[in-house]
């Protein structure tokens, strides 16, 4: 008998347990990310502040065809070379982002700053 009331115990924990769970993730976004590793933590930094596109940067960016976003979607799915970087730079850190788009080569330099980020340079090979 005492067996029986310790699964009856346990499966009004694990009922508990359920609901308090579906009550917290209810709101949720469907895309939720965790972000562990390096590039994705900094990719994800750089998107939560407002961005700035400097405005030499921006004629290449008209040349090319590109629009918010593209740099958004470049911003998620970039690869940081943190060798070419300026990680230690004061107060704006310098991240090189690389990425494909339309089967060429991207890279794009990000001063990312306190309160918001600037792209200065956009080059296409």
């Amino acid at each position: 008998m005492s067996q029986i009331k310790r699964i009856g115990y346990f499966l009004i924990g694990v009922s508990f347990s359920i609901v308090i769970i579906a009550f917290f993730l209810k709101g949720r976004d469907e895309k939720l990310d965790f972000c562990y590793l390096p590039n994705c933590r900094v990719l994800k930094n750089i998107r939560s502040k407002s961005l700035s596109i400097d405005p030499k940067v921006q004629e290449t960016l008209n040349t090319y065809k590109v629009n918010r976003d593209n740099l958004k979607d470049m911003l998620t799915y970039g690869e940081i070379d943190f060798s070419e970087s300026d990680t230690d730079a004061k107060p704006c850190k310098t991240y090189m982002v690389e990425v494909i788009w339309k089967e060429k080569d991207v890279t794009l330099t990000v001063k990312n700053c306190l309160k918001k980020a600037v792209i200065t340079d956009f080059s296409i090979e």
